[in-house]
């Protein structure tokens, strides 16, 4: 009896066993309450995004400092208002140059600023003045000149080339200065006769072994040295055949 039982229970051991895999596989649940679930790109693209706090700031102030620092002859207080990606393309000892040079080329004695016109848009302006450059050889040399300004940094800064110098040197232009010297006036007396004036001199001379028609020569020269054909043969009368003689200059007015 003790031998069927045990065999009995063997038997329903079996079964129970093979009975499992016809149940399905287990799949273990998530057991967190809270798991986070994946986020919508379409979503993220409506969130809205912070937005840059809007340039109040007057751009002007910074353009009036940079012309009142030239008007001073204060380069480096220039160039410290330029805006940083203008200094990253020009640096101070440039900077410097560029203007002293062309003032002392131009022999400029003082520079004039007067402003005109300001528009500022976010976080660009344009700042529009005209400029005097009084210089000690060709007098004023008036500009009108409309100044760039970009907030950069935290603050607004010129946007600067060589055209801010002179409109004419922009890319890279240079200037020099030619001076020329006038010709002096004609002086005339009362009756119009020409007692210093510019012209042009032609000395007239001959050589005495190769007249051929000497009648007809001491005609023409005596007419263009408006003088006698005596005096003319007078000056090469005692010359050798083959001398060349000066007899007289023939001028021609300018």
């Amino acid at each position: 009896m003790t031998h069927k039982s045990g065999t009995l229970l063997l038997i329903v051991l079996l079964l129970l066993t093979a009975a499992l895999p016809a149940c399905g596989s287990f799949v273990p649940a998530d057991s967190r309450a809270d798991a986070p679930s994946t986020p919508d790109p379409a979503a993220l693209a409506q969130t809205p995004q912070p937005t840059a706090a809007p340039v109040t700031e007057d751009a002007g102030g910074y353009a009036r400092a940079f012309y009142r620092a030239w008007e001073t002859g204060d380069y480096l207080g220039m160039y410290s208002l330029l805006a940083p990606s203008s200094q990253q393309l020009v640096d101070s000892a440039a900077f410097v140059q560029r203007y002293a040079e062309t003032m002392d080329t131009a022999a400029v004695e003082g520079v004039h600023i007067q402003p005109l016109a300001q528009l500022q848009e976010g976080d660009t302006a344009e700042f529009s003045v005209r400029v005097t450059l009084a210089s000690a050889v060709v007098g004023d040399i008036i500009r009108d000149h409309t100044m760039r300004l970009a907030y950069e940094g935290g603050r607004w800064g010129v946007v600067w080339d060589e055209g801010l110098i002179l409109p004419e040197l922009a890319g890279g232009n240079r200037l020099a200065l030619e001076l020329r010297i006038p010709s002096r006036g004609n002086i005339y007396d009362r009756d119009g006769q020409a007692l210093a004036y510019q012209g042009t001199a032609y000395e007239l001379g001959v050589i005495p072994g190769q007249i051929a028609d000497e009648p007809g020569l001491l005609a023409a020269l005596s007419a263009a040295l408006n003088t006698t054909p005596d005096r003319v043969q007078a000056k090469y009368a005692t010359a050798l055949p083959d001398w060349y003689v000066p007899v007289g200059l023939s001028l021609i007015h300018i």
